[in-house]
């Protein structure tokens, strides 16, 4: 009962809050039903919209991949499910590998926004306790602007977490 009380929660903010494809899913909470679900149910929209010019998705053993392919962009995301719990397996990892490198910076400043990520380094990104997710940030092999954006989950308890992600700086607001 718990856990679909928090499902119901998130997939409201998420819902309020995000638009296409701004949905972190490595949070532990959901499966691969959870996720396909989702993820058709925004290609769909933007098929209605025209965004989407095609898609298709396959799964092979935890692994579950779409191909999207916008009127402006493309990219491939890939999810794992690797977290058991009551014979259940949750998505533990999603990745972002984009076509465009504007379209990929857009995405990126979608997502730092949405999870309220933070800074860890370089390239690591931490979101806020309700996302329990870390970003990597790198470069498409043989290009200098296309990014992949790598999420996995963060297994800590909250007092744990909450003191990581405070001691992280907030991002400084766009001029």
């Amino acid at each position: 009962m718990k856990i679909i009380i928090i499902m119901s929660c998130m997939f409201l903010s998420l819902i309020l809050k995000s638009q296409s494809f701004g949905v972190v899913f490595t949070s532990g909470i959901n499966t691969m039903r959870d996720v396909t679900r989702e993820m058709d149910k925004e290609i769909r929209k933007g098929v209605n919209k025209k965004v989407i010019t095609q898609s298709s998705n396959t799964k092979i053993g935890d692994t579950l991949t779409y191909i999207v392919q916008h009127n402006t962009d493309g990219f491939i995301v890939k999810y794992t499910f690797n977290i058991k719990e009551n014979e259940e397996e949750y998505c533990d990892f999603e990745q972002y590998i984009f076509d465009c490198g504007p379209c990929s910076q857009k995405h990126l400043k979608e997502f730092i926004k949405l999870c309220e990520f933070r800074q860890k380094s370089d390239f690591v990104y931490v979101s806020n306790y309700t996302y329990k997710t870390e970003m990597t940030v790198s470069y498409k092999l043989g290009t200098k602007d296309c990014l992949i954006l790598t999420f996995k989950n963060i297994d800590l308890y909250k007092r744990e977490y909450k003191k990581i992600y405070t001691n992280l700086p907030k991002p400084q607001p766009e001029s």
